[in-house]
């Protein structure tokens, strides 16, 4: 068992929120690109879609001792968050976030040691949740997509959220569009509580209790993010570190830093087809 990854460069992070029609395509085939998923004939929303995933990498975060931010993914990795042993590129430089980076193709699910859970999702219940880990404009499909778990998965039926979703497609005032989708997040989060707890048979269901269902059979490790980050050793580490700003790199490899690139198989990487290539970068910021 790793006591704490954030303390480990070899580690990154893949977050998917409150998500949890991911978690379990996620918990069988790993975290996979766009490309890799459209062989799998599974629907985008099993892994998340463009919004998260890109045609041939996968989007995660690296802790903070090994990049130039103060907290895992500068807010970006809430929620249910894979800890992943991946060789990764960081991509921060590109993207504005620090922390980001991208592992190519996907990351296999015999690379996945842990999830991370805020105390929120530890304690509260999922109905105290109402965030979305997409844009405006994929919110139907995610919709569609928890509607369609909460039947299979738990055997309710959820709301018709079809209403909400038009009036936020029609309202020209920007201003109103986080209150609608607040109202929409409400609605979702609330039958979501309702199925966890007919599946799970008790009231009040978290996060946790749910992670903790679909991990029992399993060697991974659940963590709690803020004991992670209140670790002694940690934040000894996060208050000594020394990081050197990266240069951009505008060459052919976009975001990727221009140090320590070399080229492995996809095979070496632990996927499938041995013909592609896929990038081992820096693995963080060396200081």
């Amino acid at each position: 068992m790793v006591k704490n990854p954030l303390l480990n460069e070899d580690y990154c992070y893949h977050s998917i929120g409150g998500d949890v029609f991911r978690m379990e395509s996620i918990l069988k085939h790993g975290i996979l690109s766009q490309s890799e998923l459209s062989k799998t004939g599974m629907p985008e929303s099993s892994m998340g879609g463009g919004g998260y995933n890109g045609t041939n990498k996968v989007s995660v975060f690296v802790s903070p001792l090994f990049c130039e931010s103060e907290v895992l993914g500068n807010g970006y990795a809430n929620g249910i968050v894979f800890v992943c042993k991946a060789v990764y590129s960081m991509h921060g430089v590109e993207s504005g976030i620090p922390s980001e980076a991208h592992v190519g193709w996907g990351i296999p699910r015999d690379k996945i040691i842990g999830i991370v859970l805020p105390d929120s999702f530890w304690h509260a219940s999922i109905s105290k949740y109402k965030k979305f880990m997409c844009g405006y404009g994929r919110l139907p499909e995610v919709c569609n997509a928890f509607t369609k778990w909460m039947k299979s998965e738990c055997g309710y039926q959820a709301s018709d959220y079809t209403e909400l979703l038009k009036k936020l497609k029609k309202e020209k005032d920007v201003l109103k569009w986080d209150t609608i989708r607040d109202q929409i997040g409400k609605l979702v989060f609330g039958d979501l509580q309702k199925a966890v707890d007919k599946k799970l048979g008790k009231s009040g269901s978290t996060f946790a209790d749910l992670v903790k269902y679909y991990i029992k059979d399993t060697k991974l490790v659940l963590y709690n993010r803020e004991e992670l980050e209140q670790d002694k050793t940690y934040k000894n580490r996060l208050k000594t570190r020394k990081i050197k700003t990266a240069t951009r790199n505008m060459g052919p490899h976009m975001g990727l830093l221009s140090r320590d690139i070399e080229f492995i198989t996809m095979e070496e990487a632990g996927l499938k087809s041995p013909t592609m290539k896929v990038f081992r970068g820096s693995r963080g910021l060396k200081r």
